[in-house]
């Protein structure tokens, strides 16, 4: 029997030398950084109008206690006396929030050249001063990953926490020039980060080099069986990594794909995949002409519960869809439906926005979208983007919402989110591991600040 086809032999050094990262990564998804140095300090922030992301309604004159990266304690004010030698800020009349979650962007796919390098720390600058305190990046050179993840874990660059994915697929995806260009220098398919799936492989080392990278998670692409589905999912679970999967993988449909393992699935449309092609035509022909589909479809109740009953997260990307009103009708009506059946939603945009500091992530218009055109309550929409979203990540323990002993990410608004899901956009700073990013500062008006 000839040897399953992993790495080159000389990358399985690389691979060796790269564990020290991802154990680092991992250790990144158990516990919040802590950010050392002289202005390390305790912060109270009182009189807020609080939105922990719990579930629990908004709770009005809260007062929030941030040491270091965390927050240290929450309680109504006048109950108990802040701790001495602190940073006091004044929110009154202004609504704390979690930091918000981009469960899907790309930062590497072409990662070649200063301007590539520059623009992807441009978004990320934005995103942070946006409200977007970390993100789930879906695939691309981990190279360049791993240099933004670290230096956005350091603090030398004005950036959301980063976690991503090493990417698995059928060989024949890798014709895709998108590939080649993430693994540049070598053979995309080939490379721990980019891999070709064959039958005959050996997933426990192919998993172990993904991991190797810093990845802490795999996202399973295109081009699948149900059965590589499924021991991809018990591997990568066994050494203790996520598994991120796009909603149909061809020949794994959607159901093969929950069943499967996956933890987090991608994209509305895909799941258009269980609908018979009657059900198919009838939905199209209404989303064309301007309607609602009626997608009651027993493919689909059995997908939805099968995904609410093993706890299976769904990530609509309903923004992308923007320019094809026709696709973007049919997304919102599936994710309408998987909102009605009880299915666990993240927010994800698949693309973060501009550059520039002063623009606005696309995640806002990911929220408007949930809530005007899904059917979710600003609430649900919030949990969509901090919560649900850590769950998804892997971090939900120590991130994702405004408790004790989480990470010290917030954003405080000026306006009520609840009210009306664009009021998102109102921020007056951004608090990314107990450091503060004035919103004003995205005009030059006045500097970032703790």
């Amino acid at each position: 029997m000839p040897r399953p086809r992993t790495s080159p032999s000389w990358l399985l050094p690389v691979a060796a030398g790269l564990t020290a990262l991802s154990t680092a990564s991992a250790t990144v998804a158990q516990a919040p950084p802590t950010r050392w140095g002289p202005d390390s300090t305790t912060q109270v922030l009182v009189h807020a109008r609080l939105f922990d992301g719990t579930g629990a309604a908004v709770r009005r004159d809260m007062v929030v206690v941030v040491r270091d990266a965390r927050i240290a304690d929450v309680f109504p004010a006048g109950t108990r006396t802040p701790p001495s030698d602190t940073r006091v800020i004044d929110v009154s009349g202004r609504w704390i929030i979690p930091g918000l979650i981009d469960g899907h962007v790309h930062l590497a796919t072409e990662p070649d050249g200063e301007d590539s390098r520059e623009r992807a720390r441009g978004r990320l600058r934005s995103a942070l001063y946006g409200g977007v305190t970390t993100v789930r990046d879906m695939a691309g050179d981990t190279r360049r990953l791993a240099d933004l993840a670290r230096d956005a874990l350091v603090g030398s660059s004005e950036s959301p926490h980063i976690y991503y994915a090493a990417l698995m697929a059928g060989p024949a995806f890798f014709k895709d020039p998108r590939t080649a260009s993430s693994a540049r220098g070598l053979v995309a398919g080939h490379v721990p980060w980019m891999r070709a799936v064959t039958p005959d492989m050996d997933f426990a080392p192919v998993v172990a080099e993904a991991h190797g990278t810093g990845a802490t998670a795999l996202k399973l692409y295109a081009m699948l069986t149900p059965d590589e589905v499924e021991r991809l999912c018990a591997e990568a679970h066994r050494q203790g990594m996520r598994v991120w999967a796009h909603a149909n993988l061809d020949p794994a449909g959607p159901l093969s794909v929950v069943q499967g393992g996956a933890s987090a699935v991608s994209h509305a449309s895909m799941l258009t995949a269980v609908l018979s092609s009657a059900e198919l035509r009838t939905a199209r022909r209404a989303a064309e002409g301007g309607e609602t589909p009626d997608l009651r479809s027993p493919a689909l109740d059995t997908l939805f519960a099968t995904m609410r009953a093993r706890g299976t997260i769904f990530e609509p990307t309903l923004f992308i869809y923007g320019t094809d009103n026709a696709r973007e009708r049919l997304a919102a009506a599936i994710t309408r439906a998987a909102y009605e059946a009880g299915v666990t939603l993240m927010a994800g945009t698949d693309s973060m926005g501009a550059p520039a500091l002063d623009a606005l992530p696309n995640l806002h218009r990911e929220l408007a979208a949930l809530v005007e055109e899904a059917g979710l309550s600003p609430a649900d929409a919030l949990v969509a983007a901090t919560r649900n979203a850590a769950e998804a990540i892997g971090i939900g323990k120590t991130a994702g919402t405004v408790e004790p002993g989480k990470a010290a990410d917030l954003v405080v608004l000026d306006e009520d989110p609840l009210v009306d899901i664009h009021n998102t956009t109102r921020i007056d700073f951004v608090m990314k591991a107990g450091r503060i990013f004035r919103r004003s500062a995205a005009d030059g008006s006045s500097p970032p600040g703790r």
